[in-house]
């Protein structure tokens, strides 16, 4: 079976990995831009159970966690270069409700502690660094047989010759009429990459983030979180004028090396990816929003099952 996978951030290329573990599969991948040439490559690479301003641990946290660590082992026996920090996250809340719901997981859950009053920490978190990762994972969908074409594709009927096409364009998406984009929303985030020292051992998370990148000079502070947009390309002024808190507050004085922006694509009814068949040979895989890291393994896994008539419910 000939499957065109279009993108090749983190959705296609945890779709691909799991397609490729079946017998009797080629696997074409097209990006224009190449390897996370899209959002995927420029978010935060904070891997952890309890994003977002409510704080909740993430749906089927562990078995997600899980499959994407697998990920992460295999990339690192693929590349010479360092793709991961593993020693957690620090996380302090911002209001008492959120403390309260992070207190809670730390009896509940086991993997967070609370080092001081607001302050925790997410053991199981992970730093990812992205570029690392992905190249990684790719050179071992390499050696399974999986091709790149850096290619624009502007219709989907250039892959008629597909006998399966997933579409995981992340903000490609838009531009095919038969994806649905109108029930989707798509939020521009832009980050800063700064030369300094990072202020904290470990990545750290509050109002925004600070990412490790595995240097004791340089570090990302981000996010912003764009409901209005022009386009996908970098603003330094617009992303200097909303991190200008998070920046004076945590990290004043640095050099800021160059701005990085992406469209993170999420659904308008819920905060899970949108993984769906379209028809009998068109399969849609996008929507990881922030959630890119912890989703696109376990998710990616029930796309391969779908598109192979293994299984159908995502749930």
């Amino acid at each position: 079976m000939k499957i065109a996978i279009v993108g090749a951030g983190l959705a296609g290329m945890g779709v691909a990995h799991f397609l490729l573990e079946e017998e009797g599969i080629e696997v074409t991948l097209f990006d224009a831009k190449g390897v996370g040439g899209g959002a995927s490559g420029v978010c935060s690479g904070l891997l952890h159970p309890y994003p977002g301003y409510a704080a909740r641990r993430s749906y089927r946290a562990e078995e997600a966690l899980a499959l994407t660590k697998e990920l992460i082992r295999l990339a690192e026996k693929h590349t010479p270069r360092k793709v991961c920090q593993q020693k957690g996250i620090l996380r302090r809340a911002i209001h008492d409700e959120q403390s309260e719901q992070l207190k809670e997981h730390c009896s509940t859950w086991g993997d967070i502690e609370e080092v001081e009053e607001g302050l925790f920490m997410i053991h199981s978190g992970l730093t990812v660094y992205l570029e690392n990762y992905l190249g990684g994972l790719f050179r071992s969908l390499q050696k399974k047989g999986a091709q790149l074409i850096i290619q624009e594709i502007e219709n989907l009927a250039e892959l008629s010759h597909f006998d399966r096409v997933v579409v995981a364009a992340g903000y490609g998406v838009r531009k095919f009429p038969e994806c649905g984009a109108a029930r989707m929303r798509f939020i521009k985030g832009q980050s800063l990459r700064v030369k300094g020292t990072p202020p904290f051992g470990v990545s750290f998370i509050s109002k925004g983030y600070i990412a490790h990148l595995g240097s004791e000079v340089t570090f990302d502070v981000g996010s912003t979180y764009e409901k209005e947009f022009r386009d996908e390309l970098p603003n330094l002024r617009v992303a200097k004028e909303l991190l200008k808190e998070k920046l004076s507050c945590h990290c004043p004085g640095v050099d800021i090396l160059e701005c990085r922006a992406g469209v993170r694509v999420v659904s308008r009814s819920h905060h899970l990816p949108i993984c769906e068949q379209l028809n009998e040979k068109l399969f849609l895989f996008t929507g990881l929003g922030s959630r890119g890291l912890l989703y696109h393994a376990l998710y990616g896994r029930g796309m391969c099952q779908t598109i192979l008539s293994k299984n159908r419910n995502f749930s």
